[in-house]
């Protein structure tokens, strides 16, 4: 009896022994596996957050491959996940898999303010992995599990960036198109024909010959404000005559920096070379003039304007005056450069996480409109035909936004405000249609303390800030970005001189403010880092101060996307 009673406790013990050594296998195995469905869905929100890809669709797709690729470079009790896992697109709970360590996910997105299942694209912005891995116990068939039993381990992962509230203030200041390059050309009749000169060629700032480091007011497009330089080339109104029509007077003297129409060299070079453009030829600078003031919409138009298209090499048509303003809105330096840039931001940040947009454009009073001569006094403008919108010139006084998009407090991708601030930067007008997106209009000074206040009053509440609107969200993380080509030169009555009043509020209440300074000359760098860095770092903000010089393009996209990184953060 003392026998049998010693063997059957030894019996048990072993029997629990091998169920307590099996039940902590199972155990590790399950928190191995957690941990792998965890930094597999990090990976995919991680994916998500840096795919630098206006597509959502692609976007998505990134980050399940990214997922995936993390899944399977993992192990679950020595066991390498390459090869073990089936992934599906679906909400539901995965089936235990029929085979011993292998892994069935299941992928879904979820609204990140409702945790739901969501099919509204705008909406997924949280990444969720449920998971379940087939276990086989090494000691089962002794503890009565059979030899074939396999258990299973289930495993649920989120992952998706922090809930941002971003403000853009974007310059639109009569500066920002001083590097497009232009001609500025003396137009002249001989007593039968047009004539051109090239009076100056390069960029507007080169060719205005000022040292000023805040740039100059003339535009490449209307208003263009030809009559405001004062600098090394004199506008000549008398020798402009009509904008179509009779030409100027004839006038033998060619020489001196006098000049009657200024035109954008749409081949980008300094000395302007020729090209086709919207499907139409532009040889010369003589065709640039032309066409910029519709003399070239039929014969009967440049008979009339006294043009020898002949001699020109072109066959006037219905189309040219249209294609020459939307390709000179479009080679606008650094404007379109900084637009395309910021439109992309949105666009990737609207893939990633879940932010609402709001932009304050600066040069008058955001919200509101900057007028200006078309070209100066003393023209008699006559317009070929009328254009809805688009910056083509429709009179003699042209009219631009200066936009205003306010954040909203709808949830979800309802309130996001993608699409208005989007319209508010197109990235390219679309050719051939009736109605042109709204072209931003280069015009006034630089009120970078006016934008500073408005964006701070979108996101504070009253108590915070006078005329604070309170339209942060709870929970989510505010900033600024803050760009401009210059220095403060101009103040709406909202802020301080040099913005210190609107950047203290900032850091007060958690508000990072980044900065883009785009520097056209180098006399700017230094103002440039003295206003603009005390603001970035007493926030916690970052400075980017893009020097003079090729490859500011590519700088700007890099400065947008570095600054999308920075303020996405994973959470899980």
């Amino acid at each position: 009896m003392v026998v049998l009673v010693v063997f059957l406790i030894v019996f048990f013990v072993l029997l629990l022994g091998m169920a307590a050594f099996e039940f902590g296998r199972y155990s590790l195995c399950a928190q191995q596996f957690q941990h792998c469905v965890d930094i597999a869905a990090l990976g995919g929100a991680a994916g998500l957050a840096s795919a630098q890809n206006t597509n959502q669709a692609s976007a998505q797709s990134i980050a399940i491959s990214t997922a995936q690729w993390v899944m399977e470079r993992n192990y679950v009790l020595d066991t390498p996940l390459a090869t073990r896992v089936t992934f599906t697109s679906s909400a539901a709970s995965p089936p235990t898999p029929t085979t011993k360590n292998r892994a069935n996910i299941n992928f879904t997105w979820l609204d990140p303010e409702t945790g739901l299942p969501t099919g509204v694209p705008g909406d997924q912005k949280v990444f969720k992995i449920q998971g379940a891995y087939a276990y086989p116990p090494i000691v089962g068939n002794w503890i009565g599990l059979g030899p074939s039993a396999l258990l299973r381990c289930t495993a649920n992962g989120n992952g998706g960036g922090t809930q941002l509230d971003v403000m853009l203030c974007f310059d639109v200041s009569g500066s920002i198109d001083d590097s497009t390059k232009t001609t500025f050309v003396d137009r002249y009749t001989n007593g039968t024909f047009n004539q051109y000169r090239a009076a100056r060629q390069g960029t507007v700032y080169a060719n205005c010959g000022t040292s000023s480091d805040t740039g100059t007011g003339l535009n490449a497009c209307y208003p263009q404000n030809l009559g405001a330089d004062n600098f090394a080339c004199t506008y000549v109104a008398a020798r402009r005559g009509q904008t179509q029509g009779a030409p100027a007077p004839a006038n033998g003297a060619t020489t001196g920096g006098r000049y009657s129409d200024i035109v954008v060299n749409l081949d980008e070079n300094d000395v302007y070379g020729g090209g086709t453009f919207g499907g139409l030829p532009f040889p010369n600078i003589g065709t640039l003039v032309e066409a910029a003031r519709g003399n070239l919409e039929s014969i009967a138009v440049a008979n009339a304007a006294q043009v020898n298209y002949g001699a020109l090499g072109v066959t006037p048509q219905s189309g040219y005056y249209r294609t020459y303003w939307e390709q000179a809105n479009e080679h606008r330096h650094p404007l379109i450069d900084a637009q395309k840039s910021a439109a992309n931001f949105f666009y990737i940040m609207n893939n990633s996480v879940n932010a609402h947009f709001g932009l304050v454009a600066f040069s008058g009073t955001a919200g509101s409109n900057v007028s200006g001569p078309a070209i100066a006094g003393g023209a008699n403008h006559i317009f070929p035909f009328p254009v809805a919108n688009g910056n083509i010139p429709l009179s003699a006084s042209v009219t631009g936004q200066v936009p205003l998009v306010p954040l909203s407090t709808v949830p979800g991708s309802a309130g996001s405000q993608f699409t208005q601030v989007s319209s508010k930067l197109p990235l390219a007008p679309t050719l051939q249609t009736t109605v042109l997106p709204q072209a931003l209009t280069a015009e006034g000074g630089t009120d970078m303390n006016g934008a500073l206040t408005r964006s701070l009053q979108q996101l504070l509440p009253a108590a915070r800030i006078s005329g604070g609107l309170g339209r942060q969200r709870t929970g989510a993380t505010p900033a600024i970005i803050m760009f401009t080509d210059g220095r403060p030169n101009g103040n709406s009555g909202l802020g301080d001189a040099n913005g210190v009043g609107s950047t203290a509020t900032a850091a007060t209440n958690g508000v990072k403010i980044y900065c883009i300074g785009l520097a056209q000359i180098p006399a700017i760098v230094g103002p440039m880092n003295a206003v603009l860095g005390p603001m970035a770092a007493n926030t916690g903000g970052k400075l980017y101060v893009i020097p003079p010089g090729t490859g500011q393009a590519a700088a700007l996209d890099r400065a947008f996307a570095d600054i999308a990184r920075s303020l996405v953060s994973l959470t899980r």
